[in-house]
């Protein structure tokens, strides 16, 4: 596996540095794991805006066999995670939901959970670990689809998955009928997207999206604006 990474992250509230440890997490980590994620949990002021690991979800990561996770560590306190999760012929596999052909299932990886301690929030963790996750996953050659989920009102969570140079293919009811973002990136080929024009809909306006990806089109970006986020809509020119 790639070395861990250290960063120097600041505490909310104050302008003191910390050095911040990245490591891969085992299964001896699972109780750590599981108190950060109630934690976070018991502060959201919004519930719907994460859909929490099962515990048998998170020793199926932790343990190799699903997936690989990544913890930052303050002083030894976990205060962030971030893992990738391998559906393999699972039927929660997103593949099927942008439709994948059955051969290639095999290949899709989940940018999975991530979740920061609410006093370390706004050092942009999420995106750091995502991307080392990311360089371990294409030093094997095995998974070439990434796929992930967001809540439309999941604004830190949009930014991060275009951050990660994935695109919103899809809108649709997933987990307890919730609405999600479907992103997608293809890990083997940069692609060139050139588009006509950009189309901004506000991204709480789910039928007006829903219409635009059914016609073709896919979120390329985004922007912020006075009452909220744009998510900048393209269709590829012929």
């Amino acid at each position: 596996m790639n070395e861990p990474a250290t960063f120097v992250i600041r505490r909310q509230g104050t302008t003191e540095s910390y050095p911040c440890q990245v490591d891969w997490l085992e299964e001896s980590h699972f109780l750590q794991v599981e108190e950060l994620q109630a934690y976070i949990l018991d502060t959201l002021p919004c519930k719907d805006l994460y859909f929490p690991l099962t515990p048998a979800e998170i020793r199926n990561i932790l343990s190799g066999k699903a997936g690989q996770a990544l913890g930052a560590f303050v002083e030894d306190q976990l205060i962030a995670f971030g893992a990738v999760y391998f559906p393999k012929d699972n039927g929660d596999n997103l593949g099927r939901d942008i439709g994948l052909p059955a051969p290639e299932l095999r290949q899709v990886v989940h940018l999975e959970a991530f979740f920061v301690h609410p006093a370390y929030r706004g050092n942009r963790l999420q995106t750091k670990m995502g991307k080392l996750l990311l360089q371990q996953v294409l030093l094997g050659k095995e998974y070439r689809h990434l796929c992930a989920t967001v809540m439309p009102a999941n604004v830190p969570g949009i930014v991060d998955k275009f951050a990660q140079k994935m695109k919103i293919v899809a809108l649709k009811q997933k987990y307890n009928n919730s609405w999600r973002y479907i992103f997608y990136r293809d890990l083997w080929t940069e692609e060139l997207f050139q588009a006509w024009e950009t189309i901004p809909v506000p991204s709480l306006d789910l039928c007006r999206q829903l219409t635009l990806l059914n016609q073709g089109h896919q979120g390329t970006g985004y922007r912020k604006t006075g009452t909220g986020l744009e998510i900048l809509y393209s269709k590829k020119s012929n």
